[in-house]
């Protein structure tokens, strides 16, 4: 059974889909909550229609460029040589400051999954209003087991295993292989790039899986984390996200 979509519809379709099928896949998209699924659906005959019902979040004035407030750089880099994740690459974003001097450490923020919720701009503008400390931002992907053959197969992804478990491998891949690496990094004008090690200055998020790993990283404490972002949605009715801060 495969599903083919074009302009916000979508066809369930199969060569050989018998009754019990169908009515499988009617009932998933009968039961899903509403504002889950947007859109039409097609299922053999039956034009399924679905409705956003959460309203769109707007954006506030720190997620937005904001005039007169200096940009940070965001730098990209891959990291492929991980002995705690054997066999998988990474894609990972440092943001850097426009305040930060290397003659003062910087506060860390590590987040799960990249770069999300326009943190780069958000940084901009609340260090610029010096509600937040002059902080380095390192934005990290999960990692990937590349394809054995890429004609015919994806690469594996590695995020369940690496966010969800509860030991301490996560952990020990960024104190040990990950932020030293960071360390010998610069930005595009020579800075050298410097966290500082106090408690207080660090912190770590995510959402989802993510926000799991942010917690497990917290309450290892060896990262010496002061404070952590989990991001936990909720798939109901009410389309609620739950925010959980320490």
């Amino acid at each position: 059974m495969g599903a083919s979509c074009r302009d916000g519809s979508c066809q369930i379709v199969s060569p050989s889909m018998n009754y019990l099928t169908k009515l499988f896949a009617l009932g998933l998209l009968l039961v899903a909550p509403s504002g889950v699924l947007t859109g039409n659906a097609w299922v053999d005959g039956f034009w399924l229609q679905t409705q956003q019902t959460t309203p769109q979040y707007p954006a506030g004035p720190d997620s937005k460029p904001q005039p007169g407030v200096p940009k940070g750089e965001v730098l990209k880099f891959s990291f492929d040589h991980s002995k705690i994740f054997p066999g998988t690459y990474r894609d990972y974003w440092v943001y850097v400051p426009a305040q930060y001097s290397p003659d003062k450490p910087a506060c860390l923020y590590v987040n799960q999954d990249g770069v999300q919720f326009e943190a780069p701009t958000v940084f901009d503008n609340l260090i610029y209003k010096k509600e937040m400390p002059v902080t380095i931002g390192v934005f990290v992907m999960h990692g990937r087991v590349r394809a054995a053959n890429p004609d015919y197969a994806l690469d594996r992804f590695n995020r369940s295993y690496e966010y969800d478990g509860l030991g301490d491998n996560y952990v020990r891949f960024l104190l040990e292989e990950l932020l030293p690496e960071v360390e010998t990094k610069k930005a595009s004008d020579g800075r050298a790039i410097r966290f500082s090690h106090n408690g207080n200055d660090r912190a770590i998020g995510g959402s989802s899986s993510g926000a799991i790993c942010a917690f497990t990283a917290a309450w290892d404490g060896r990262m010496r984390l002061a404070v952590f972002s989990a991001q936990l949605g909720l798939t109901s009715d009410c389309g609620e996200e739950r925010s959980i801060q320490r």
